[in-house]
């Protein structure tokens, strides 16, 4: 990681066609060797036609990272919904983390954890802090992945 501050960046987009989970793998592959490159680190949940991504790292690494991104044409209209300087990463174990919503039997969606995520971030005395919630909500449905994955095996 080095000496230089962390930032975490967190934006939404919409698929610009359906996502199959080999497309995901791809772009998680691509992701993983990119990000290793640059010290990024994320997580990218696709549900219902849309992304929701984390990424954290140096400044400099971001906001090439998201320039790269945001010029993809496997999705459109990107926004950036959160940017800050933070502490720590959260996400620090994942070089990137996918998981595919679409594929959950929770009724979890990316609407629930965006309308989760501004409230948080709006909330000037809140305690919780709208990536580590974030962070929470992908470990606790990548774990209802496996889940599914290891009972249909």
């Amino acid at each position: 990681m080095g000496s230089s501050q962390i930032f975490q960046l967190v934006y939404v987009s919409v698929s610009s066609r359906p996502m199959v989970d080999q497309e995901l793998h791809a772009i998680q592959t691509a992701a993983v060797k990119n990000n290793r490159t640059n010290d990024v680190t994320g997580v990218l949940l696709y549900n219902n036609g849309c992304f929701l991504q984390l990424l954290e790292g140096s400044r400099d690494a971001l906001a090439k990272t998201y320039g790269r991104i945001a010029t993809d044409s496997r999705h459109v209209r990107p926004s950036v919904l959160y940017y800050q300087r933070a502490e720590k990463r959260v996400a620090e174990s994942w070089s990137m983390g996918v998981l595919n919503m679409d594929r959950l039997t929770s009724r979890s969606s990316i609407e629930d954890l965006l309308e989760r995520f501004r409230a948080e971030s709006e909330a000037v005395t809140s305690n919780e802090k709208p990536v580590e919630t974030l962070m929470y909500e992908f470990e606790r449905l990548s774990q209802e992945n496996e889940a599914i994955q290891r009972a249909s095996a």
